[in-house]
């Protein structure tokens, strides 16, 4: 990757309903793969940081 940071622009590769809220996989343009957890009622929660498969 490039040394200017991107701006992610993420889409839902997939979402699975947990007894703790749905957790959802994030795919980004530039490689990235982000994990969040949606409970209702409340925003979206990260629950990892933005990783990168080369």
């Amino acid at each position: 990757m490039s040394t200017v940071e991107c701006l992610h622009r993420w889409t839902i590769e997939s979402r699975h309903r947990t007894s703790e809220g749905t957790v959802v996989y994030h795919r980004c343009h530039c490689g990235r793969h982000r994990v969040t957890r949606e409970t209702p009622g409340q925003e979206a929660v990260g629950i990892s940081s933005p990783t990168y498969r080369p």
